[in-house]
This record gives C-alpha cells, sequence and structure tokens, in this order.
C-alpha cells in the first residue's frame, strides 16, 4: 500500500501545501484519497493569500470518524476558528471513538496508506464540533452556536440540492462581507 509518489501525480495536481494536508490526513478533498476531488487546487488559490487572516470556516459534514478536512483547516487557517457541524449523534461518535472501536479501524486502515489522524484536534480550543445537526433542518441549524459572521462556509454535508439550498439560506446571513460559501459535490 502507500500513497504515490509526487512523480506520479498527473499535471493536473499540482503539489500544494494544502494539497499535502488532505493527503496527510486521507482527505477525499485531496489528491489519493477516495474519490480525490483534488479540491486543494482550488481552495489553495482562493485560500492561500489570505490564510493568514481568516478566523473562521464552518464546514457542514466532517465525513469519516478522523475528520480530515478539520485536521487540515487547523493546520491551514492557524488563526481560524474551525466549526464543524455534523448529522451524526453524540452517541454514534462516542460508540466509535471507544478504544478498539470503528475509529480505531478507520484510523489504522488509513495508517496503511501513510495517512495520520490528529486525535487531539477535538481538544483544541479552535475546533468547535456540533454534532446532533441535521444541517438542512433551519431550525436545528439556527440552535447552532457560530461567531455573528463567518469568513468561510464549506457545505460537504448530504450533498443533495434541496438540503443544499435549506443550509444556504440559514447561512448566507452569517457570511460576512466578502467571505467564500462553498458548496461542493453539487448533485441536481
Amino acid at each position: 500500500h502507500g500513497r504515490p509518489s509526487d512523480a506520479a501525480c498527473p499535471p493536473s495536481c499540482p503539489v500544494n501545501e494544502l494539497s499535502k494536508l488532505y493527503d496527510q490526513y486521507c482527505s477525499d478533498k485531496g489528491t489519493f484519497w477516495q474519490s480525490k476531488h483534488h479540491y486543494a487546487s482550488a481552495y489553495h488559490q482562493i485560500f492561500g493569500s489570505i490564510r493568514n487572516v481568516v478566523t473562521s470556516i464552518l464546514e457542514i459534514g466532517i465525513g469519516e470518524d478522523t475528520a480530515p478536512s478539520v485536521a487540515s483547516w487547523l493546520i491551514y487557517f492557524p488563526k481560524a476558528h474551525i466549526y464543524p457541524i455534523d448529522i451524526k449523534t453524540t452517541e454514534e461518535v462516542a460508540k466509535r471513538a471507544v478504544p478498539g472501536g470503528a475509529t480505531d479501524r478507520v484510523v489504522a486502515h488509513q495508517a496503511k496508506f501513510g495517512c495520520e489522524y490528529n486525535r487531539s484536534m477535538w481538544s483544541d480550543p479552535r475546533v468547535h464540533l456540533t454534532l446532533n445537526t441535521d444541517a438542512s433542518d433551519p431550525a436545528q441549524l439556527s440552535r447552532v452556536r457560530l461567531p455573528p459572521q463567518l469568513d468561510i462556509i464549506l457545505d460537504d454535508g448530504s450533498h443533495r440540492f434541496l438540503d443544499q439550498e435549506k443550509t444556504l439560506h440559514v447561512l448566507w446571513p452569517r457570511l460576512r462581507p466578502g467571505g467564500f460559501y462553498i458548496i461542493e459535490d453539487i448533485l441536481i
């Protein structure tokens, strides 16, 4: 196993600090894990010059137990508070996180490919995880404790257009002027 070398990456996937982070934590936003979206190419172009002034990023959907994009954002945006929101229940996450449980199995599998899990990110004062929240439910989403304005909002939740539209209506007023609202994997 193992991840492909930089030489194996086609010219369409430039290597930058964000793609290295995504690949380090096995994010599908990177260049080799699962869907291989290569989002880092676009995100680094957009955010690279402002990454040290971004103070808040909200992401709908943490993906795998290891929340690879949260781990990546924490390093890439050194001054930002990260607000991950997920539909998973607290009980489900706790059950998966017991020693030897599903999370440990995911971590072991990803380690075969050279990936890391930043377990300590959950105790970082800049990470504000909210579980038990269906982002497509305006009432649930409105109850999430967030700053008045957010620099970046990224919807990587259900990938259903109607859900994304509902989420947009609730969160758009929270986006600071000049901020970025990104919807990944739009399916219409």
